[in-house]
């Protein structure tokens, strides 16, 4: 249990719990990369995109934590009564679409690296990309769950204030600010980008297979059972703000310095770039050493929460235990280790080729909007059975909810492949 013992700011960040590890496992790299790109293409205008896709990611972790704590089985386990069809999808896409994220890491951080700190010789980033990788794999093997907890409470609190100033030195507008978070859709000449940005921002909120990951994070805080609800629910408000808060100033920054301009973004400069203009050269300093924390720690996060879920979904595939973390302590098992020390090796092949982080980060966040219809009703019938769930039940609000993060994913998925295709068909006709 949390428990906070006295007044200030540490035990304000000490009622934080396993979602505020969650927050900092997925605002990372690819929750800035989508905010910074719709906020430099389109302004201010997609602002009400990010509250719509917050929600639904909200609705979908406490639903998801509502099944785990009223049941007290895992969630991987619970997805797994719905058939084996659903566990070896998950086990064939978590490995891919963790490599493809933290390939994306890898090639972004050395980059940035190299920027800050050119090394004078031919492989400097992919030297930089190396001790990144070491970096990641010693922190997760020897820091374990309860070093990712401590730490994710101080490294979302300078991040948030670290963007906040930022950002109020971009001179954003507070008016342009509220008209964007009315809903309305902008007009373009670049409907691929701006399809593959929504894509990606709906995919990294309401469908990122990293939402699997809260349920793992929840058992190895040893949040198992009803009586946790209250402190799970506000645990996750908290946390679902801070994501919300990050995204914004992310997209308000980008917004404020490169709206209009034409620049489009691509690379790490380009990223950097994007708040650190307006600041000077210490802005500059300032922005790439914050993007690079926010790199390593969503790759320490995420990667801990991949390991773990690939290690349930095996468990449930082989005649292995499919706990994937010691009750005793919360440290990761060999499996767990294992499994991640693959997830961040594999990728290093990336640091020899000249692909741009950017399009690799938008990529493999729109790839996962393919999960939602089914992650999102695989939940929807699990959570619906009063038998298992009695009053925890889902209701007809969370349950119309979830069909319709459902039916925008699909809308989205058909869109592109509409725009995608026709130039395509139009060719052969």
């Amino acid at each position: 249990m949390i428990r906070a013992t006295g007044g200030g700011l540490s035990s304000w960040l000490a009622s934080f719990g396993p979602a505020l590890v969650f927050a900092v496992a997925v605002v990372g790299m690819g929750d800035f990369v989508t905010n910074a790109s719709l906020g430099a293409a389109h302004g201010y205008s997609l602002l009400w995109l990010l509250v719509l896709g917050v929600g639904f990611r909200f609705i979908w972790l406490d639903t998801s934590a509502r099944y785990v704590l009223t049941t007290g089985e895992g969630l991987i386990s619970g997805l797994a009564r719905l058939g084996r069809p659903i566990t070896v999808s998950l086990l064939l896409v978590a490995p891919v679409l963790g490599h493809l994220t933290n390939l994306a890491r890898i090639v972004l951080f050395s980059r940035i690296a190299q920027l800050l700190l050119p090394l004078p010789v031919r492989h400097g980033a992919a030297i930089y990309g190396v001790a990144f990788v070491v970096a990641v794999l010693v922190a997760i093997l020897r820091g374990g769950y309860q070093w990712l907890e401590r730490f994710s409470r101080w490294l979302i609190l300078g991040l948030g204030v670290g963007l906040a100033g930022a950002t109020l030195f971009s001179h954003p507008s507070p008016a342009g600010i509220l008209r964007g978070l009315i809903p309305t859709v902008p007009a373009t000449s670049d409907v691929k980008s701006t399809l593959l940005m929504v894509t990606a921002l709906i995919g990294t909120e309401a469908g990122s297979l990293t939402n699997l990951t809260y349920a793992s994070f929840l058992r190895a805080k040893q949040w198992r059972d009803a009586s946790a609800i209250r402190m799970q629910r506000r645990d996750l408000i908290q946390s679902v703000s801070a994501i919300f808060i990050v995204g914004a100033l992310t997209q308000i920054a980008a917004a404020s310095t490169m709206a209009g301009s034409g620049v489009r973004i691509q690379t790490a400069d380009d990223l950097v770039h994007v708040v650190g203009d307006s600041l000077g050269s210490f802005g500059v300093l300032l922005v790439a050493v914050g993007l690079a924390a926010k790199v390593f720690s969503s790759s320490v996060g995420s990667t801990t929460g991949y390991a773990m879920v690939i290690a349930e979904l095996g468990g449930h595939l082989a005649p292995m235990s499919p706990n994937p973390v010691s009750p005793s302590h919360g440290s990761h098992s060999r499996a767990v280790g294992w499994i991640a020390v693959v997830l961040m090796v594999t990728p290093l092949y990336g640091l020899f080729t000249n692909w741009t982080p950017v399009t690799l980060v938008l990529v493999s966040q729109a790839a996962t909007v393919v999960l939602i219809p089914v992650l999102t009703l695989g939940l929807v019938r699990l959570t619906r059975t009063r038998e298992v769930m009695g009053i925890g039940a889902s209701g007809p609000l969370r349950t119309g909810v979830m069909v319709a993060m459902t039916l925008v994913s699909l809308w989205i998925l058909w869109n592109n492949v509409v725009v995608w295709a026709e130039p395509v068909l139009a060719g052969r006709s």
